[in-house]
């Protein structure tokens, strides 16, 4: 058995808590600094995503 598969299931409760008390001890306590780093991760993921479609196209056009 792997040990994703040995991992015990936690509430949506205790989830959501442990979540918030994380993202604010990494400095994410307001609302607005979430929502920064959200857009932060989505241009990150859309420059990567652009990035490797380029890479594609050039070695498809050879």
């Amino acid at each position: 058995m792997n040990n994703s598969a040995q991992k015990k299931l936690i509430s949506l409760d205790k989830f959501q808590k442990q979540f918030q008390q994380n993202l604010k001890k990494a400095g994410y306590d307001s609302p607005e600094k979430i929502i920064n780093l959200v857009q932060e991760i989505k241009q990150k993921i859309a420059t990567e995503h652009k990035s490797k479609k380029v890479a594609e196209d050039k070695y498809s056009c050879q």
